[in-house]
């Protein structure tokens, strides 16, 4: 069978290894899982984002219920900021494969599309842009965006405290009635489309709101202070939490009350 293999099918799948190690600057995978990822037509939602839960932090068990999700988002930010300002550094220890003394370094190109990067819509196959300067993380509360520094000018990350009175600040503003003529215009719900329709639309929206859209797509991170989704069985229940997570019944993002625990991150 091995004999066959390289008299047949081994030869030409070979050849295109060696494309596609060519066409990719780190990685014959690369270029390969670019383009499943980026021609992938699907809605976003469900089909190619990933969720994931993080457990209660202890140290808050006492907070006042309305105050910990603020708590652990300004805990997170500044976590995150470290993290960046590391990685920007070129200091960020690399990742290894294989047990002590034998470990081997792994490439770690991908790190710098972790943060302040975004995927752009492009009928056929979308493109990804990476901002490494940014210092800002943009924050939807009850649907509407804000950006706030993470980071000070020499990339040192902003103290939690100060991020936690950003975060209740512009908290307190979401919750206050919109002025008039200003309503949110729920454009969050274009990127749950297929990516050719929101591909389409794409290029007016950012016309007509080119500095709020840069500095949405720019952002390091974006957080999302989400109030209950609605679902049943309590703010601890596994399938709400996914179903929240996922895609929250394909409803505008809105709190009329005070927000819970719940905190949702994405890049």
């Amino acid at each position: 069978m091995v004999d066959e293999f390289a008299r047949t099918d081994g030869p030409s799948l070979h050849a295109e290894l060696q494309q596609l190690a060519r066409d990719a600057p780190t990685s014959w995978l690369e270029g390969f899982w670019d383009t499943m990822y980026l021609e992938y037509r699907d809605p976003s939602p469900i089909n190619v984002n990933p969720a994931f839960a993080l457990n209660p932090d202890p140290s808050l068990e006492n907070e006042p219920s309305d105050w910990i999700q603020l708590l652990r988002a300004a805990k997170l930010l500044h976590a995150t900021a470290w993290f960046v300002a590391v990685l920007r550094s070129g200091k960020l220890t690399p990742d290894t494969i294989g047990a002590p003394p034998n470990q081997i370094p792994l490439c770690m190109t991908q790190y710098g599309k972790l943060f302040g990067t975004c995927r752009i819509p492009i009928a056929g196959r979308d493109i990804v842009i990476s901002s490494h300067t940014a210092r800002h993380a943009c924050v939807v509360s009850c649907n509407r965006f804000y950006a706030i520094d993470i980071l000070d000018d020499d990339n040192t990350p902003i103290p939690p405290s100060k991020l936690l009175n950003q975060l209740a600040a512009l908290r307190a503003d979401s919750l206050l009635p919109a002025p008039t003529g200003c309503s949110p215009a729920n454009l969050g719900a274009f990127t749950c489309e297929h990516r050719d329709a929101w591909s389409a639309v794409y290029p007016a929206v950012y016309e007509l709101n080119k500095e709020n859209m840069d500095t949405l797509q720019s952002s390091v991170i974006l957080v999302c202070l989400d109030g209950p989704s609605g679902a049943t069985g309590g703010e601890h229940d596994l399938d709400a939490l996914c179903v929240s997570a996922l895609h929250n019944y394909g409803q505008n993002r809105y709190v009329a009350t005070m927000p819970n625990t719940q905190i949702t991150f994405s890049n």
